[in-house]
């Protein structure tokens, strides 16, 4: 009898070592905000030697999963907007990451300056009341200690700037990430502004009307 429960126990782990369903890192989740402008790797495990698709908005690359059950894929650049959906298919499962954007991402990297959170900050209750952009998005990884290399970061949620969440959000980061909100904005209207100004004069020279295009943006920051 024991012998049967050993086997049994032992073919239930090989069988989930072989079929392992394809998992991404924990910052491939809800709310996440891609780089734009710029090829974006997507990596993961996956059961050795399967076919996995990887897709957003409409681009859609394969590739086959390596014998250490790593794999990686690289999409073509994408402009900013959203929201899309990411999409991993093959090996038995799909896995869908919604609400994704195409924006900014920075790295907000330091000790207690860049761990201080917004709540403990000057007007810090009128801020934090007044956070309201859905698309400045915060991803907190905790701390965590190893004497190895880690393959998987220790927690961490994408988390949108409300007045629920923002609290907790580190201040430089989301002051910086406001900063470069507002000047994308203002970079935006200066080139419509003038790209108008080039339609009018233009057509009062009596050739083809051009209009300058802009595509539109996410304000969108990560720390």
């Amino acid at each position: 009898m024991k012998r049967a429960c050993a086997l049994a126990v032992s073919l239930s782990m090989f069988s989930a070592a072989v079929q392992a369903e394809p998992v991404l890192p924990r910052m491939f989740a809800d709310g996440m905000v891609l780089q734009r402008d710029q090829p974006l790797p997507v990596w993961g495990t996956a059961t050795p030697g399967a076919r996995l698709q990887v897709g957003i908005d409409g681009q859609r690359v394969s590739t086959t999963v390596g014998k250490d059950g790593a794999w990686k894929v690289v999409l073509p650049p994408h402009a900013a907007g959203g929201p899309f959906q990411l999409e991993i298919t093959g090996d038995g499962r799909a896995l869908q990451v919604h609400d994704v954007l195409f924006g900014d991402v920075w790295l907000a990297s330091g000790q207690s300056n860049m761990e201080w959170p917004l709540h403990d900050t000057q007007d810090a209750a009128a801020v934090i009341a007044a956070a309201s952009d859905a698309q400045l998005r915060h991803f907190k990884i905790p701390k965590s200690w190893s004497g190895q290399p880690e393959t998987a970061l220790a927690g961490g949620h994408w988390l949108p700037a409300t007045p629920a969440n923002a609290g907790s959000f580190s201040a430089v980061a989301y002051y910086f990430a406001r900063a470069a909100a507002a000047r994308r904005g203002a970079d935006r209207h200066h080139r419509q502004h003038l790209g108008r100004q080039h339609h009018r004069s233009v057509d009062a020279c009596g050739a083809p009307g051009h209009r300058c295009g802009h595509a539109g943006h996410a304000h969108a920051g990560a720390a």
